[in-house]
Formats: C-alpha cells, structure tokens, sequence
C-alpha cells in the first residue's frame, strides 16, 4: 500500500519559484505554510541556520517537473489537512488522475502540518487500514 499525505497531485500546476525569493519573502511565504514556531522564524540567528536547508528543500519543490510514469498496482490511500491552506482537498483528490488505484481519501483536522497534530489518529488510520487489507496480520 501507498499512504501520501499533504501533498499537491503531481500533475497539477505549481506556484511560482519560492526559493529565489529575498529572504524577508520567502520567509514570509514559507511562515504560511505554519510547521515553523513564529518564535523560531523572528530569531535571526536560529534562521540564519536553518535558511539554506529550507531553500534547498523548497528548490527541489520548485524544479520539480511531472513526467508521466506507469502508476503503481498497489491501493493507495491520501491524507491531508481540513484546514491545510498549502493543499487544497481538490489538489488531493487529483492523485485520481494519475494513480488508478487511490481507494480512500482522509481530511482530519489541521492544516499543512496535521500529521503533527494529529499523529495518533493518522497512525490509527494507517493501521485500521492495513489491517482491513491483510485481514490474516496479527495486531498488537
């Protein structure tokens, strides 16, 4: 099985090159996205450290290009965020397009970052999941 979570179908459209912006920007921008503590993105020292690891993280994002691919056999289950302003549940849903074999989409409650916040029922899905596709496991 296949388990993605919070991310945009890779077919759709990106937004524009986050990580060429100046600093104070792409800050900014990525401040919306709500995994970094406000006390974390106003220390300059703390971001002077952590600025070029998320410029790379964000660059690979931004180069990214789809390339249509033969699309795995395995189920697939999606996750995201209710209120996850980054991916929209349309954006979600749009893995259908590309992977024939989604059988469920989840929406719990958060943003982008959910799976933070709602580690213990994500885990639960998972698991209520695998084992409803491999009914002969053992469960702990």
């Amino acid at each position: 099985m296949l388990f993605l979570a919070a991310s945009v179908a890779p077919h759709l459209p990106r937004p524009g090159r986050l990580s060429s912006l100046p600093d104070d920007q792409f800050l900014s921008a990525v401040g919306h996205y709500g995994g970094i503590p406000p006390e974390v993105l106003d220390t300059p020292e703390v971001m002077a450290l952590f600025l070029p690891a998320l410029r790379s993280d964000f660059e690979i994002f931004d180069d990214y290009r789809f390339i249509p691919y033969p699309p795995p056999t395995c189920p697939v289950h999606l996750y995201g965020g209710r209120d996850d302003r980054q991916v929209a549940a349309t954006q979600l849903e749009a893995w259908r397009d590309v992977l024939p074999g989604v059988r469920s989409t989840e929406l719990l409650p958060g943003g982008h970052f959910f799976l933070l916040d709602q580690r213990d029922a994500l885990v639960d899905s998972i698991a209520d999941t695998l084992l409803a596709g491999y009914p002969n496991a053992v469960s702990a």
